[in-house]
């Protein structure tokens, strides 16, 4: 809601036609009253090195969700295999998942019908004979 009200008020400041899409279903706050708002600029969210992703709307939490994921793995496979991580690992995996039920809902896409396709598409792709034990793209097989 807090973001809404400032890009109405900032709409309001600007000379020229001005486009506001305000509809969807609730989402998880990420800003407060005082972050600023300017039309046009991105806010920073989450400080990060190795990557930036840019969303917008229901994607926002999303992402942010994503990459809470991401953070528990610290981007290394050795990390993998850390037992004491278990907790945290459930707690944002089970956030992303849930997300990912909502946003098929919102879209109307059956889950699983996308991974069956999905599956089978990188069967295509990667059939193993060719791909197992290569880490080559699909295009490089």
């Amino acid at each position: 809601a807090e973001e809404a009200k400032k890009a109405v008020a900032a709409a309001v400041e600007i000379d020229g036609p001005v486009y506001l899409r305000l509809s969807r279903p609730n989402t998880d706050a990420v800003t407060d009253a005082d972050t600023p708002f300017i039309p046009g600029k991105a806010n920073v969210i989450r400080d990060g090195s190795d990557a930036a992703i840019f969303a917008t709307g229901l994607m926002v939490t999303r992402a942010i969700k994503a990459a809470e994921l991401l953070e528990v793995f610290q981007w290394s496979g050795a990390d993998l295999e850390c037992r004491d991580k278990l907790d945290k690992i459930k707690e944002e995996l089970a956030d992303v998942v849930n997300y990912a039920v909502l946003m098929a809902d919102a879209c109307g896409l059956d889950l699983d019908e996308i991974v069956r396709e999905k599956v089978r598409r990188n069967e295509e792709k990667y059939p193993v004979e060719k791909a197992f034990g290569n880490k080559a793209k699909y295009t490089e097989l």
